[in-house]
């Protein structure tokens, strides 16, 4: 009890930074729409998309270097790997993969690839004449490293762009990196920070050359996990012989965090809650939605722009590393029915 208590207390105090922090980046007010390579603020990976992108603080599996590098020194020493595919209507789809891992002691390294491919349509000249078949396909190849101490983690990403418009042989190119930090506090809760697409722009191929600056993202939020298994054992230490308590990381857990999102051209802040639950080691049941951010460009609560749900699944297969099934669905504004679907696998090497 005076553990659930310390959680509470110190979540309510990152959660004060937290908006105190989203409240110093309202300087422009202008929608994020139209503007250069947007499509890398879309949340990628089944679970981060199942939790309404509640994900700064918890990074702890391969696709969290799309969100906050920090989380990439916390992964184990043997290689992981997360592949995932999502529909998102007319006839678009949203792709990743990536790998991270542990190399040396305290310091972790990742790679990642996230395409966006715009499905195919007709090109036409000034008087409506039809020309030619285009698509258009995005694509952001990233690496990234973090180092952490016991508490404490820091991580960079470096990411090349580009958006190419096939079929008519017009192209950019570009770069942009992300910053992020990780934070375990008093082993009760986690507190992320990172700055995604600083510094991004992107060169066009055309006659006049243009460059388009990209937009950048700050995400913060804290989570904290409460065992429902947890046990402590006895265990006597290799260095003096002498007896310690240890305890054993919960199989069943439930997962809570809270993130506030603001995009470079956003009118407001977007706060949004997530949770996930596994009440057995074979399975766990995610949500996540936004209780405050903008709505048409209007503040409001429950705005409905975030929101998740999904299941994952962890067969016990005999085999020598482990797979996690997941499958989430998520609101998305260019399907007939509003909703996007979305399936990810994570191997544990």
């Amino acid at each position: 009890m005076k553990n659930l208590y310390k959680t509470v207390l110190y979540c309510a105090l990152s959660i004060t930074l937290l908006a105190n922090i989203s409240t110093t980046l309202l300087y422009a007010q202008m929608s994020d729409g139209g503007f250069s390579e947007v499509w890398l603020s879309r949340n990628i990976g089944a679970r981060p998309i199942a939790m309404g992108g509640v994900y700064s603080a918890i990074v702890n599996e391969p696709s969290g270097i799309f969100y906050n590098p920090a989380g990439t020194a916390f992964m184990p020493n043997a290689p992981t790997f997360n592949t995932s595919v999502s529909s998102i209507g007319l006839g678009r789809t949203h792709a990743s993969l990536a790998w991270a891992q542990e190399i040396l002691p305290h310091f972790g390294v990742g790679a990642g690839v996230n395409n966006l491919y715009s499905g195919s349509f007709t090109g036409r000249n000034v008087q409506g004449t039809p020309t030619r078949d285009l698509n258009n396909n995005h694509i952001s190849a990233m690496v990234s490293g973090a180092y952490r101490l016991e508490y404490f983690s820091m991580g960079a990403s470096v990411k090349y762009i580009n958006n190419s418009l096939n079929g008519a042989n017009i192209s950019a190119n570009g770069f942009a990196m992300d910053l992020g930090v990780k934070l375990n506090v008093l082993d009760l809760f986690s507190f992320g920070l990172a700055m995604n697409n600083l510094f991004g722009s992107m060169n066009w191929n055309t006659a006049s050359s243009p460059t388009e600056e990209i937009p950048f993202t700050i995400r913060t939020g804290v989570a904290a996990e409460f065992g429902l298994n947890e046990e402590t054992i006895m265990s006597r230490t290799s260095i003096t012989g002498e007896e310690e308590l240890v305890t054993l990381p919960p199989t069943r857990y439930i997962l809570l965090g809270l993130d506030a999102v603001m995009n470079q051209f956003d009118a407001t802040p977007s706060f949004i809650i997530g949770a996930e639950i596994v009440p057995h080691e074979f399975i766990a049941i995610r949500g996540g939605i936004a209780v405050y951010g903008s709505d048409m460009g209007d503040a409001k609560f429950l705005p409905m722009n975030y929101w998740g749900g999904g299941l994952s699944f962890r067969p016990p297969l005999d085999m020598d590393f482990n797979i996690h099934i997941d499958y989430s669905i998520s609101n998305e504004f260019m399907t007939n029915d509003r909703i996007a679907h979305h399936v990810s696998l994570i191997f544990e090497l």
